[in-house]
């Protein structure tokens, strides 16, 4: 009896250690900041647009400019919050590894599967890193680096098959958090302790948190995560195929019902979107295909993906889709209309240099100039335009090593 008695146990042990993350780390009342420290200062240079709370429990919160409500400081609601933080903390690093020692270095197309990944030492993220839900919309990632974290420059996470930011834990024992420029992060980031920090032109959906240690942002976009709710529609197929000069994107549904419409949506990186069709509902029951053609497709590669909205604002997204025209040259822009001041330029086939860009508004007069180096012949860059600049049409001059010029008509949008 003794011996089965041990048996048990050690079945126990091994077989069901996921139990302890099968639900979503609870933040409690931390999960109301989009940035929140125990112990430390909240600091912002630049411009930046951060709609959530930002709160700590002992320090100065400086450089924001916040609507009503929206900053905490050393009150019984941060100090709550402050034991919630250390909390969820310690029962997420304690929860069972099921990835026990990864590399120290994320990314460079890298996918990663729901789990719990311990990185031994101090750890980055170079690239793009996919997170994969395998179709499971609360598919749980914890990842815990035993130093700091630094993801690199313009370094990217990409979220598909149902993976969602609100349910991707970064944790950072002993060491800070530093997101360097141009990131594009996703997730709830986490030091225990140390100081947390996003560079220049990144952004963020997720939350910046420690234990103790001051966060410090300078001209980034930040907002908590939105966790989707289950739809009345379920998506059973979804194919993108390159026809001639075209795309067509085909979609099979079933169990549509009470249900608002379908957005396509297209990307030069697999992160920036833009909505580029809308297909509504048709009323026949069961199973139904929709299609849509993108006729003026991107030069280089195009992500693709279908927003699912139904009738109360509910959305949920289909997996990206990735495929390529293969144009032999080309220069083009993405998005059009931009998205938060930024943009990207997809040179294909064309001489490696340096690059100038001056942009122009629609009375002709030079309101912006950047250069860019081109190392390769093909690429995408992100082009940071002044925030300063107003709403509108404008014309980007595009003047490549042997000085011909090209020139493309793009609309600024505020966010």
């Amino acid at each position: 009896m003794k011996n089965q008695f041990y048996i048990i146990c050690i079945i126990s042990i091994f077989f069901f250690p996921i139990v302890s993350f099968a639900q979503a780390p609870n933040l409690g009342t931390a999960g109301n900041f989009v940035m929140f420290t125990t112990i430390g200062a909240v600091g912002n240079t630049g411009v930046s647009v951060v709609i959530d709370k930002i709160g700590t429990n002992d320090g100065a919160i400086t450089g924001f400019t916040p609507i009503p409500g929206q900053e905490e400081n050393a009150n019984t609601v941060t100090a709550q919050a402050a034991a919630d933080l250390q909390d969820a903390y310690n029962a997420m690093y304690t929860t069972p590894e099921t990835m026990p020692n990864h590399a120290a270095i994320l990314g460079n197309g890298e996918i990663l599967y729901p789990g719990v990944y311990l990185i031994p030492e101090a750890a980055s993220i170079e690239g793009l890193l996919i997170m994969d839900a395998q179709g499971n919309s609360n598919a749980i990632f914890i990842i815990k680096v035993q130093g700091a974290f630094s993801p690199g420059p313009s370094s990217q996470i990409l979220l598909i098959n149902d993976a969602q930011a609100c349910n991707i834990y970064w944790l950072a024992e002993g060491g800070a958090i530093a997101i360097a420029t141009l990131g594009d992060m996703k997730g709830n980031f986490i030091a225990n302790p140390g100081a947390v920090s996003m560079a220049a032109s990144s952004q963020l959906e997720g939350r910046l948190l420690s234990t103790t240690g001051a966060i410090a942002v300078d001209g980034i976009t930040a907002n908590l995560p939105v966790c989707l709710t289950t739809l009345p529609v379920t998506l059973l197929n979804f194919t993108v195929t390159k026809q001639n000069t075209t795309i067509d994107l085909l979609w099979t549904v079933d169990n549509e019902s009470s249900f608002a419409a379908y957005k396509v949506e297209r990307s030069a990186d697999g992160q920036h979107f833009a909505t580029i069709g809308t297909i509504l509902p048709t009323v026949i029951p069961g199973v139904k295909n929709y299609n849509w053609s993108d006729n003026s497709p991107l030069i280089l590669q195009n992500f693709y993906r279908i927003k699912m909205i139904d009738i109360n604002g509910g959305y949920k997204y289909s997996s990206v889709l990735k495929i390529s025209m293969n144009q032999t040259t080309g220069i083009s822009i993405y998005p059009n209309p931009t998205l938060n001041h930024t943009l990207l330029l997809q040179l294909k086939g064309q001489l490696k240099g340096e690059y100038t860009l001056e942009l122009y508004n629609a009375s002709g007069i030079k309101v912006m100039s950047r250069t860019l180096l081109h190392t390769e012949n093909d690429a995408t860059r992100t082009v940071a335009i002044d925030k300063k600049i107003p709403t509108g049409y404008y014309f980007l001059q595009v003047t490549n090593p042997e000085r011909k010029k090209e020139t493309l008509k793009l609309l600024i949008n505020k966010f």
